[in-house]
């Protein structure tokens, strides 16, 4: 057998045990101080809201109520998909008919339009024909008018009578031309003047179709005295009754002669 140590330094835990006791100490003073605080927060919050919400209650049913909004939306959108196709029917029909409509009016009123430019060019065809006639017409008294001024500037060049070809043997009217008036007339047997008529400037145009009417283009012919202010006058008379197949024949007057006694 071994044999036992005497007189050696004795061991001792009293160092340990007092670190244990002090670290268990402090940490049992942390826990009060925590449980203290925590107690002290419960009841200043207790205090300022005494019924507090339920937030998850209060989530809950919000979110029941986002779910029953976005229930009767999808709802709404699923029957108005379902109505979408009789809708659109019904407006692809009435617009259907509308077109129809204005494509009817529009016909019309091409018609009418076309009807109308008709009109138009068959009025714009008589008036270009009327117009050419009544050139044709001025053209042909222009002529006149120029052949009778011609013949008038000879007789002041020569100042004699000028009986056409075939007025010898006819009987001859006579006519003195003023400004305003003509004066008609026939030669006696015995060689005397006699005034029939008197024609005014406005009636013209009557008066020689009168004189024309009661004479005969085979035994009668006109012989047109020309006074200085009478031209312009005697020139319409010239041309009208050349117009009317008459012989006509022309001398001119002085100023202080006349060819009827008043």
């Amino acid at each position: 057998m071994g044999r036992r140590r005497h007189g050696g330094v004795p061991v001792s835990f009293f160092s340990f045990q007092d670190i244990i006791t002090t670290v268990t100490g402090i940490l049992i003073l942390v826990t009060l101080i925590l449980a203290l605080d925590m107690t002290t927060t419960v009841k200043r919050d207790a205090a300022t809201d005494p019924a507090p919400k339920d937030n998850s209650a209060t989530r809950l049913a919000e979110t029941n109520a986002a779910i029953e909004s976005a229930t009767r939306r999808l709802r709404a959108l699923s029957e108005a998909l379902a109505d979408l196709p009789q809708q659109s029917a019904g407006v692809e029909k009435a617009q259907h008919g509308d077109l129809a409509q204005s494509n009817l009016a529009l016909t019309a009123q091409v018609a009418e339009l076309e009807r109308e430019a008709n009109d138009a060019e068959s009025r714009a065809s008589a008036a270009i024909s009327q117009l050419a006639r009544e050139q044709d017409r001025q053209q042909q008294m222009q002529a006149s008018l120029r052949s009778a001024d011609t013949d008038i500037k000879a007789l002041k060049d020569h100042g004699n009578v000028r009986l056409l070809p075939g007025a010898q043997g006819k009987t001859p009217i006579l006519i003195e031309v003023h400004a305003k008036t003509a004066s008609v007339g026939r030669a006696e047997a015995n060689g005397e003047l006699v005034l029939t008529q008197q024609i005014a400037e406005a009636d013209l145009a009557a008066a020689l179709t009168r004189l024309e009417q009661g004479a005969d283009a085979e035994r009668s012919y006109f012989v047109v005295y020309l006074r200085p202010d009478g031209v312009t006058l005697a020139a319409r008379m010239i041309a009208m009754l050349e117009a009317s197949r008459f012989d006509v024949g022309w001398d001119l007057l002085g100023e202080g002669q006349r060819l009827f006694k008043e």
